[in-house]
């Protein structure tokens, strides 16, 4: 689950808004004061998390059925904070070097993107409770007491055990006879 932050963080800095700055005598300063790509970056980050929650749930769910039960869950959640944490200390550090580059070398007046900055940190969190989300809501419906596993309570393969049967037609044989 965490080797999904790579992939995630380059996904990040790919789809998610760049905010512009001008390069000025003492540094660059932001293009458009009032860029919304502060929060797109955020939105962006929130989105491929919740994205990356479902898938990761959904396939922790049908491919470790074997496995099902806490352990699983617990490993899921980790993983997926871990994946979070990648994808945003990753997809910060994706165009850093050339923008720092740009900062130091770069005319007065050039137009260039800042990588990617997650200014809600709490976002980290948001695969790994979407994933559990999933993974909980199908441990929930799922109609078999051992989660199908194929561990745990198995059926009687001749039907109810005789104890059962016994007891059951006693207390039946006690209730007609005091009628």
């Amino acid at each position: 689950v965490a080797a999904l932050g790579a992939p995630l963080a380059l996904l990040w800095s790919a789809l998610g808004p760049h905010a512009t700055v001008v390069k000025v005598q003492d540094g660059a300063i932001l293009d458009d004061f009032n860029s919304e790509a502060f929060v797109g970056a955020d939105a962006s980050f929130g989105a491929i998390a919740i994205g990356a929650g479902v898938l990761v749930g959904a396939l922790a769910w049908l491919l470790l059925s074997r496995w099902r039960g806490p352990a699983v869950l617990v490993g899921v959640a980790l993983g997926a904070v871990v994946s979070a944490w990648i994808t945003w200390k990753l997809g910060e550090k994706i165009g850093l070097a050339e923008y720092t580059d740009l900062l130091r070398n770069a005319e007065v007046g050039r137009r260039f993107e800042q990588p990617m900055k997650l200014r809600a940190h709490g976002l980290i969190f948001l695969q790994a409770t979407v994933a559990v989300i999933i993974y909980v809501v199908n441990a929930a419906w799922s109609h078999r007491a051992d989660l199908g596993t194929g561990k745990g309570t198995h059926p009687h393969p001749t039907g109810p055990s005789q104890t059962g049967s016994s007891q059951t037609h006693a207390s039946q044989t006690h209730a007609s006879q005091t009628d």
